[in-house]
């Protein structure tokens, strides 16, 4: 099978990890596959990438979409670029992630599959595919019927002077009418979310997770070096943080980490690590142990080994490679009342714990009576998501659904 995969990035972050994911699997099985992807970060060009929006034509179109407000509508030719390449390759089945991000006319892109009669398959790593322009709507629920009067005009994609999110609405609507072999896939709390809108209520729409590889890289490690090598004392129990806090919207939260920390940093007995401390910006707290970016894999499973709760400050995502990955490698989480936490459904508290949106306090307080890490519950914590998250299952889902599409 000849399996073309569409993205904003190749090998960045979490979409670049499930890409790889995805992309070993299944050439493991003796498939062809070829990444198409938009500029983001990446320069990789070879048999199996293919880089077809250039970095003039990435700025152009986002600063278009600021102007104008018509995400999706630019970059004309990185898209002719696709389409050439698509020629070229003759897929058996093209697969579609996070079209958003400035690197092509999603609308001529739905338009070419469709007239090509292309079995196409449409991953929601969030809500971008049912509403007007937001990928995460927060409260709003206009999508339920339609878009306008939007809230999020300043957020991504930041439209400066015009609300088109009605008119964008209505375009999706056309661009997905009377493709027959277009398929939705997403994660239980996006899914759940889709079908109750009113662009994909009809549509197909098909339930497969995010991959994780939870046996070689995702996994409990010894982290007693580590803690040495931090300075955390054996006694403290750790609190971990891992995002970006530069992350340019308020959506993250990772402020909100810092606001714990200050309403525990004199509490005997706990260390906090913040993964992902990338900016001055909100100053550099004093005892808190600041760690940049992480780019390894492995070394990241080792720090999220160390934690005995991770706090998930989002405040609005979908199905969360994080919070897999934690619980993977045996930390309990603690996040908000939002899809993205809900939709692991686990209500075992030595495992997951949820606190009302932004309430800092009543994460605190979940803290301050969380028991320290112990076999039991690195095996609780792993069990949760390892056979509804790891790689294999999902790649045979993927494969399955393609050859659905195919026959």
């Amino acid at each position: 099978m000849k399996i073309l995969i569409i993205s904003s990035t190749a090998q960045v972050g979490s979409i670049g990890s499930i890409l790889k994911i995805l992309r070993v699997g299944y050439e493991s099985q003796g498939h062809i596959v070829r990444i198409c992807y938009g500029y983001y970060k990446d320069t990789i060009n070879n048999e199996v990438f293919f880089p077809f929006c250039t970095r003039g034509e990435f700025n152009r179109a986002a600063l278009y979409t600021r102007l104008f407000g018509k995400e999706g509508f630019y970059s004309k030719k990185s898209t002719n670029r696709l389409f050439d390449e698509i020629e070229r390759f003759k897929p058996d089945v093209v697969h579609l992630t996070n079209v958003h991000a400035y690197y092509m006319n999603e609308y001529d892109v739905f338009t070419y599959l469709k007239e090509h009669h292309i079995p196409t398959i449409y991953t929601m790593f969030d809500a971008y595919a049912f509403t007007g322009k937001c990928p995460f709507p927060l409260e709003c629920r206009k999508y339920l019927d339609n878009c306008g009067g939007c809230n999020q005009l300043g957020e991504y994609p930041k439209s400066m002077f015009f609300d088109r999110s009605s008119f964008l609405l209505n375009e999706k609507e056309k661009a997905y009418s009377k493709f027959n072999n277009l398929v939705f896939v997403g994660g239980i709390g996006i899914i759940d979310q889709a079908r109750g809108s009113r662009l994909l209520k009809n549509k197909q729409i098909r339930l497969i997770d995010e991959p994780q590889e939870l046996d070689n890289i995702y996994y409990p490690r010894d982290t007693t070096e580590l803690k040495k090598k931090l300075g955390i004392p054996k006694e403290n129990k750790v609190v971990l943080a891992a995002v970006p806090l530069a992350a340019g919207t308020a959506r993250k939260a990772g402020h909100l980490f810092l606001e714990l920390y200050e309403k525990m940093k004199d509490v005997a007995g706990y260390s906090f690590v913040y993964i992902g401390f990338n900016t001055k910006k909100y100053g550099e707290p004093e005892g808190m142990i600041k760690i940049p970016f992480i780019n390894s894999p492995d070394e990241f499973a080792t720090f999220l080994s160390l934690g005995d709760a991770l706090f998930f400050t989002s405040m609005a995502d979908t199905t969360s490679c994080t919070v897999i990955d934690a619980l993977a490698c045996g930390t309990p989480v603690i996040g908000f009342d939002i899809d993205g936490i809900n939709c692991f459904k686990i209500t075992d508290k030595k495992v997951m714990n949820v606190a009302p949106i932004g309430d800092v306090d009543y994460v605190k307080a979940i803290i301050e009576n969380l028991p320290r890490k112990d076999n039991d519950i690195i095996k609780c914590c792993r069990d949760a998501v390892y056979s509804r998250f790891n790689s294999k299952t999902i790649i045979n889902k993927y494969l399955d659904l393609y050859q659905s599409l195919i026959n």
